[in-house]
């Protein structure tokens, strides 16, 4: 009887897993599984902030495209006041028909609240971007009949305007 019982005794640890060898396994799955959860936690923060930072770029650029197309297209006012109305580092005014109607309406750019790094430099008749000149901006306060250029800054971007309706070589 003992061969026997020595034989069922063999087959059930044969067949059966120790709690011991349950606790180890349990424990390694519990530390991939942890694993996978902080990945996939991670790829969404990440994915969030990218999303974020691409949408904040993306507003950057239209906000640009909508300032310069406003500024190529200042003109005199329907009194016909001069086109440029302030220059500051940090805000514009002028007049612009910017809804199509045939009357130029005033136009402040300024930035608003603490996360906009909108910023404005002047430049005179004596600066040239086409052969790389190395004038200065023009200093404050700024002399606003002189001023034929404004390079916008809104990071990541900038964009360099020319006067159009205000060009005297006509």
């Amino acid at each position: 009887m003992t061969t026997k019982s020595n034989h069922n005794r063999r087959l059930m640890y044969i067949n059966g897993m120790t709690l011991v060898e349950t606790l180890v396994t349990l424990s390694i799955f519990l530390v991939i599984m942890s694993a996978v959860v902080t990945f996939e936690v991670n790829v969404f923060l990440y994915q969030r902030s990218i999303y974020s930072s691409f949408d904040n770029t993306q507003s950057s650029s239209l906000l640009i495209r909508h300032i310069s197309k406003a500024l190529r297209n200042m003109s005199p006012s329907v009194n016909g006041e001069y086109p440029l109305i302030a220059a500051g580092t940090s805000t514009v005014s002028f007049f612009s028909d910017v809804d199509g109607d045939g009357n130029p309406e005033q136009v402040t750019y300024t930035p608003e609240g603490s996360t906009n790094d909108l910023s404005f430099q002047y430049f005179n008749s004596s600066y040239d971007p086409k052969a790389g000149s190395t004038s200065q901006a023009m200093p404050q306060p700024i002399d606003i009949g002189a001023v034929r250029f404004i390079q916008v800054f809104l990071p990541p971007y900038s964009a360099f305007i020319e006067l159009r309706n205000l060009k005297t070589n006509i």
